[in-house]
């Protein structure tokens, strides 16, 4: 997933490492050498997430996350410091940081953390998408096993000349043999439903704890949903 990225950090040449390394593995950057302007920036273009350096003059790191996070809760935030503790660690999380770098760092460090990360952004797109599409299967199931009754008059308004009219005092047997029939109807598509959910959240689980890659997900979850075994 290539994203847009933030870089906030007061220091002109880690701003620029990053941006020219960065623009290198294909993401689109933005610098803000001050958390005001960072903060300012995100109000104006979205982000997919964050490089934000903890200590900086002004608005320091953590401010500049946890109003980024009220922008923006999707937003991924990766905070960067020179001075690692326990304590400022556990701040970090508690502000919406999803990820806490020591300085210096491996700029191939730095990028396996950004992808981890942006994967499972991804992921999470995903499976926003997917609960929609399951939301959306539901109501056709739910519009196709609702009562007909209108259908029906309309029908017999319609009906052609000669035929048989509709009548309301049917043999008990028959109208019990169609409620039978319609609610095994129903009860199987909510079964073939609820299955295909299962499958789609046990392929999830396989997905986070890498069993599966990337592309068998996508080509599964696809099959899933076609309806395909």
């Amino acid at each position: 997933m290539k994203a847009d990225i933030l870089v906030v950090d007061d220091e002109l040449l880690l701003r620029d490492v990053l941006h020219d390394y960065l623009t290198r593995q294909g993401y689109t950057v933005a610098l803000a050498s001050s958390g005001e302007k960072a903060i300012e920036l995100a109000r104006k273009q979205k982000f997919h997430l964050a490089l934000v350096d903890i200590k900086m003059s002004g608005v320091s790191g953590l401010e500049v996350t946890v109003e980024l996070k009220k922008q923006d809760p999707q937003l991924v935030v990766v905070i960067m410091t020179g001075y690692p503790s326990l304590n400022s660690a556990i701040t970090a999380i508690k502000s919406g940081a999803s990820e806490y770098i020591v300085k210096p760092f491996r700029l191939e460090e730095l990028n396996r953390i950004i992808e981890k990360n942006l994967e499972s952004l991804d992921t999470e797109y995903e499976n926003l998408k997917l609960k929609q599409r399951i939301r959306e299967l539901e109501g056709k199931l739910g519009e196709s096993t609702a009562p007909s009754d209108e259908v029906g008059e309309a029908a017999q308004e319609h009906s052609l000349p000669g035929s048989s009219p509709r009548s309301d005092k049917a043999p008990r047997s028959h109208q019990d043999a169609h409620t039978v029939s319609k609610a095994y109807s129903s009860q199987t598509l909510g079964a073939k439903d609820q299955q295909v959910r299962e499958q789609l959240e046990r392929l999830e689980r396989m997905l986070a704890d890498g069993q599966i890659g990337r592309g068998d997900y996508d080509k599964k979850r696809e099959e899933l949903l076609q309806g395909k075994p």
